[in-house]
């Protein structure tokens, strides 16, 4: 395998000097972890033919396409969490939705710019070698990176201010802008036929990425609000970890394994997607026995008795109680299209 990804650019590398400082000496700590990595019995091919790393790597690999699959029906939920909060946050600031033109297709766009920032900017702290932001800079990752919201995704929210506050949107917007419009780059570029060590004097250094992504004027409806923490940990949480799954505990996804070709999957696949605004209350409805990244429906409330019980999807609301998933009337809804929509007389994802 190692023979076979070398032309794309794959393969393992570890920097000793690096991991050498650290001194991480502990039981199954970085030290360990590279002698084993290197190590003559991981690196020789066994009675199979093939040498253990070979077989990791195929793991990573199947591995890394699951997560893409999870990751998938993550970013479309946060779509519709994204967009729903414009959708609140612009009615209780008396700002025009429902009469704006091609709101459901703005929503949808603006909403998937967002989530696709933070895809982007957590594959470049993945890979340093690609020089997007200088993620081995010191103070990058406790000041600026997304690395330092990991453990922020996993802690409860108990005060109205940590649940309705903006610290996490506030905190990516300055990393987008910094990424978009660059930060002691022209220092930089004077003092390139002197000393790295000069450079590293101006503290980090931000290269500029100028990219429509990041622009300023691709996110105007979501620029006229913040998100609040709660509506981001969600988002992070799905995009940071892995779905529970059996009874696991949820872990972090490594977006250096994942690589482009797993990202472009997931762009494509919600490719299919639409969203609309729902004109009534709607339940959730999905083929018995089926999991809800499979595919599930839409249908009005109103017609619910014309369904067998079985088929809405649930979740557990307050007191632990399982209830139907309902979408109000007005609020934001993201699925796939197709002709299925206008012969079931409801909605296809």
């Amino acid at each position: 395998m190692l023979f076979r990804s070398w032309p794309e650019g794959r393969f393992l590398a570890v920097d000793l000097d690096l991991a050498l400082g650290r001194n991480d000496t502990k039981a199954k700590g970085e030290l360990d972890t590279i002698a084993a990595l290197f190590s003559r019995d991981a690196l020789l091919p066994r009675e199979t033919g093939e040498a253990l790393i070979d077989e990791l790597g195929e793991s990573s690999l199947k591995q890394a396409v699951g997560v893409s699959a999870d990751l998938r029906e993550g970013v479309r939920r946060s779509v519709e969490d994204v967009a729903n909060e414009i959708v609140t946050q612009r009615l209780d600031k008396s700002l025009r939705v429902y009469n704006e033109p091609d709101i459901a297709r703005r929503l949808t766009r603006e909403s998937l710019r967002f989530l696709y920032r933070i895809l982007f900017m957590l594959y470049a702290e993945a890979r340093p070698d690609l020089g997007i932001v200088p993620s081995l800079g010191e103070g990058y990752r406790d000041g600026y990176g997304l690395d330092r919201l990991r453990e922020l995704a996993l802690t409860e929210l108990t005060t109205d201010h940590s649940i309705n506050g903006t610290h996490l949107h506030n905190s990516l917007d300055i990393l987008f802008e910094l990424v978009n419009n660059g930060y002691h780059h022209e220092f930089a570029q004077q003092q390139s036929t002197e000393s790295v060590d000069a450079i590293d004097d101006t503290g980090l250094i931000f290269e500029p990425l100028h990219s429509e992504l990041f622009g300023p004027n691709a996110t105007p409806l979501l620029n006229s609000i913040r998100l609040r923490n709660e509506v981001v940990q969600r988002i992070l949480a799905r995009l940071l970890l892995t779905q529970e799954k059996g009874g696991r505990d949820r872990r972090f996804v490594s977006y250096a394994t994942l690589g482009i070709n797993q990202l472009g999957a997931v762009y494509e696949g919600l490719m299919a997607y639409t969203g609309f605004l729902a004109d009534e209350d709607l339940h959730e409805v999905r083929k018995p026995g089926s999991e809800e990244k499979h595919g599930t429906w839409v249908v009005p409330v109103a017609k619910a008795d014309q369904y067998d019980g079985e088929v809405f999807v649930t979740e557990i609301g307050e007191a632990g109680i399982s209830r139907r998933i309902t979408h109000k009337k007005g609020s934001f809804v993201y699925r796939l299209s197709g002709r299925d929509r206008q012969r079931s007389a409801s909605y296809y994802t």
